[in-house]
Order: C-alpha cells, then sequence, then structure tokens
C-alpha cells in the first residue's frame, strides 16, 4: 500500500529497462509516486483500475450469472467520479 500514503516508489524506477511497463495495483491515487516516476521516464505505467473493475465483473458473474460484462458501465461510473 505504499503508493495509496504518497510515499517515494519502493524501487530505483531510473534502473529498469525502457521495455518494462509499470503496473502499480493501487487505484486510489490514480497517480502513485511510482507512475509519476515512470511516466516522467517514459515507461509505460497502469494504476490498479482495470484489476478492481474486472474483479468486480468475475464477482458479478460468480453471484449473478448471466448478467454479462458490465465493465464498460464500470469504467464509466468511475470516470464520471473522477478517476482516470
Amino acid at each position: 500500500p505504499v503508493g495509496m500514503h504518497n510515499e517515494p516508489p519502493p524501487l530505483q524506477v531510473g534502473s529498469l529497462n525502457r521495455d518494462c511497463l509499470v503496473y502499480d495495483l493501487v487505484y486510489n491515487p490514480t497517480r502513485t509516486p511510482l507512475i509519476k516516476e515512470a511516466q516522467k521516464r517514459g515507461l509505460k505505467a497502469f494504476n490498479g483500475l482495470s484489476m478492481l473493475v474486472y474483479q468486480a465483473v468475475e464477482s458479478q458473474n460468480i453471484w449473478f450469472p448471466g448478467i454479462g460484462d458490465t465493465s464498460g458501465l464500470m469504467f464509466k461510473a468511475l470516470k464520471d467520479a473522477g478517476f482516470s
């Protein structure tokens, strides 16, 4: 949960290969210090919003079989709430 408390990244982002992808599982804040540092260095970086949404979709499918893929609605709701 380091990124949730706006603490410095737990690794030296500058030592990463330019082909690395940085994936911080934290979704709030949407841009953690790790993501900011990675993007500043030109690396592709993503937060945990997609993991949160797709876990919710899988849970829905377990509890409510046949409901279908609601990820689009969930992403829209997150965007409308100010997450990106």
